[in-house]
């Protein structure tokens, strides 16, 4: 019985998109911060999720001057 027939997943659809031959990527969990009350509570939400993941949080942080909005490099 081939593959097909017994239902098994394509190979592209098979892999983790965390995975490839250099081993296991591991994404952060990146939030928008710019001091709201709504950007308080994703920025709690995040956390946790991150704790849970065992992943990396990278919080940027956003403010306004003049109407143009400035994100800090590096």
């Amino acid at each position: 019985m081939s593959e097909a027939e017994r239902g098994a997943l394509p190979e592209y659809r098979a892999r983790s998109p965390f995975r490839s031959e250099f081993g296991e990527h591991r994404h952060p969990v990146l939030i928008g911060y710019d001091g709201s009350e709504a950007s308080r509570h994703a920025l709690a939400y995040a956390a946790g999720m991150a704790r849970r993941l065992d992943r990396w949080l990278v919080v940027v942080h956003i403010w306004q001057a003049n109407g143009i909005a400035f994100v800090p490099p590096g």
